[in-house]
């Protein structure tokens, strides 16, 4: 009776998973304002959750309908903010685990990505890369064919000496 005059049947749409789920919102019993129960204070919006004996075998967020036509021994709960991250099967934190039938494993994958700005900077750095080694290979070849005319001047004007002195 004191849950009662303190909580409401309201509708509550639960995020589902990729398995499914209903599409139609639940409704359970919760509270729009604070209130004190059993020395606990409980925080707005909190949930009250079902575990009937192991007999029935059933575990619900419950509506008002679900405490009238509970069958004992049955636990409730009231469920709100202050105990979200407190997982009701075994009291870890969620943060570290879940209860599940899935197993989470590693998978590498690679996927290229391609910047196209990048790649344009790519582009011109190695066709101006390319223009610099060919301008190298020029230049190169022109000292090359210099150093080969200066030997033969040099040569011509060694003959050109001697050919003087003689004279």
């Amino acid at each position: 009776d004191f849950l009662l005059k303190r909580m409401k049947d309201t509708a509550c749409w639960f995020l589902v998973d990729e398995d499914g789920g209903d599409s139609a919102p639940d409704v359970v019993l919760s509270n729009e304002r604070p209130f004190r129960f059993q020395n606990h204070q409980i925080m707005e919006w909190a949930f009250v959750w079902i575990c009937e004996s192991a007999a029935a075998g059933q575990s619900v967020w419950a509506a008002k309908s679900d405490l009238m036509n509970l069958r004992f021994p049955a636990e409730v709960t009231l469920c709100d903010h202050s105990d979200q991250d407190t997982c009701k099967e075994c009291g870890h934190h969620r943060k570290y685990h879940f209860h599940d039938d899935k197993i989470w494993c590693e998978e590498e994958y690679s996927e290229e990505v391609v910047d196209e700005e990048t790649k344009q900077k790519y582009e011109a750095a190695k066709d101006l890369k390319e223009r610099k080694e060919k301008l190298l290979k020029g230049i190169q070849r022109r000292i090359e064919k210099c150093e080969r005319e200066q030997k033969k001047l040099g040569t011509t004007l060694m003959t050109n000496i001697r050919q003087f002195e003689q004279h």
